[in-house]
């Protein structure tokens, strides 16, 4: 199937390649005019300031005559709504303010690929500059653009509510962008291209063929999120929270260590199903405790940003004329802060797992002993591993010293604790009365 790099119609005037109508331009720093490739239709009037001649009166919208010049020339940053909106907002301008290109890599779901949202971060990034004079960026978002295939990019279009015209306009800019971004990664260095675009774009292959081993239990996980998404107020069936607890549990067995769990996208992916399923059953507390064993750090981020970013950090320990990478920071709300006061940490040796019922099973651990407590801190103290795949984050660790106390039995899944036996040192959970 053909890809869209190597097209010849590349938008240099608006009319090259259709959709583009033209009109208007815009003047440079020589007064020379540089032709304008917003698109001009009806559905822009919503995002332009109407342009006005030096009395106040209104121009033709198409008017490139404006005292403050095009009101088309450039944008302000996207406001986030339904694809149309956002698209228009690209399209009906000749370039935009800003960007939040590593906001949208940093939620991208590789393995959902959605071919709209993957040509609005190309746009977004090349519209703004950003993909043009950040290498580490264009980097990042080079397999965006070689991931886009021109028939399933006009077919998704097709989807989107608006004119023909508008349409057209979003596929050629798209094509356009990605021609200027190949263009600009074409500039960098064997040593560049092999930090910035090779290592995320190896990420990616690698990822794509975990997957592929996994095909079956994401087909059982599709399934499960789908019901949740067609449920309405708190009628999320019970069995649905015992089956994703299950597939995380298998996903759990294959992890060497916690940490590495932490970056796998099994475990990843079925703990945010889990959390997004109690959400919407209005169980506040369990979805906290969910996030807990997730990590704070780690819900709002997709393993394939992490994994990039632990990527060329270790590259750079090779390399360290390398730039530092894109952080990858938290992005979003705790979307379970309101069950915050709730949580009590506990930490023990099981001494007994016995059955009970509906499904439950109660764990008694070991008295603790005094000692000393340590968890992750946000600061990276190394990387440990010796390929990409095993390669992993080493925080630097917080210890407090804990007395010697009781610990009460705690009241689980018996899902959560299927492959866990007497003598295993836990972390739960608890509000003091079920954990």
């Amino acid at each position: 199937m053909r890809k869209i790099i190597g097209l010849a119609c590349v938008l240099v005037w608006s009319v090259t390649c259709g959709g583009a109508a033209g009109g208007g331009g815009s003047t440079n720093a020589t007064g020379a005019m540089t032709p304008s490739i917003a698109y001009k239709g009806d559905e822009c009037h919503a995002y332009w300031q109407r342009p006005k001649d030096a009395d106040g009166k209104d121009l033709p919208w198409t008017s490139g005559k404006g005292v403050n010049g095009p009101q088309w020339a450039k944008g302000a940053a996207l406001v986030e709504g339904p694809n149309e909106k956002v698209i228009a907002q690209l399209v009906c301008f000749d370039a935009i303010a800003s960007d939040e290109t590593i906001k949208r890599h940093t939620r991208f779901d590789d393995r959902r690929f959605d071919v709209l949202s993957a040509a609005i971060l190309v746009d977004e990034c090349v519209e703004s500059g950003t993909c043009t004079s950040d290498d580490r960026v264009a980097g990042l978002v080079t397999w965006y653009a070689h991931s886009l295939d021109q028939t399933k990019l006009s077919a998704a279009s097709k989807k989107l509510e608006g004119s023909q015209e508008l349409k057209d306009a979003f596929v050629d800019r798209t094509v356009a962008n990605i021609s200027k971004l190949d263009a600009f990664t074409a500039t960098l260095t064997p040593a560049q291209r092999a930090y910035d675009v090779d290592l995320p774009n190896t990420v990616h292959e690698t990822r794509a063929a975990y997957y592929k081993t996994r095909d079956d239990a994401y087909g059982k996980l599709e399934r499960l999120q789908d019901k949740v998404d067609h449920t309405t107020g708190k009628a999320v069936e019970p069995s649905i929270f015992t089956s994703i607890a299950t597939l995380r549990t298998d996903a759990i067995a294959q992890c060497k260590d916690a940490a590495q769990c932490l970056e796998d996208p099994m475990f990843a992916d079925t703990s945010r199903a889990l959390i997004r399923a109690y959400l919407m059953a209005e169980m506040p507390f369990e979805a906290k405790t969910q996030l807990q064993l997730m990590g704070t750090s780690h819900y709002n981020r997709s393993t394939v940003a992490s994994q990039i970013w632990i990527s060329q950090s270790a590259y750079r320990t090779l390399h360290p004329d390398a730039k530092a990478p894109i952080e990858i920071t938290e992005e979003g709300p705790d979307p379970t802060a309101a069950a915050s006061a709730q949580i009590q940490l506990v930490r023990g040796e099981v001494a007994s797992i016995t059955a009970d019922k509906g499904g439950m099973s109660r764990v008694v651990l070991k008295d603790a002993a005094a000692a000393k407590v340590c968890s992750d801190t946000a600061e990276v103290d190394k990387f440990d591993g010796t390929s990409l795949e095993s390669t992993r984050i080493i925080y630097k660790q917080s210890c407090v010293d804990s007395p010697a106390s009781k610990n009460a039995p705690l009241l689980v899944s018996t899902v959560e604790v299927a492959k866990i036996k007497p003598g295993a040192l836990v972390v739960a959970t608890t509000n003091g009365t079920k954990g």
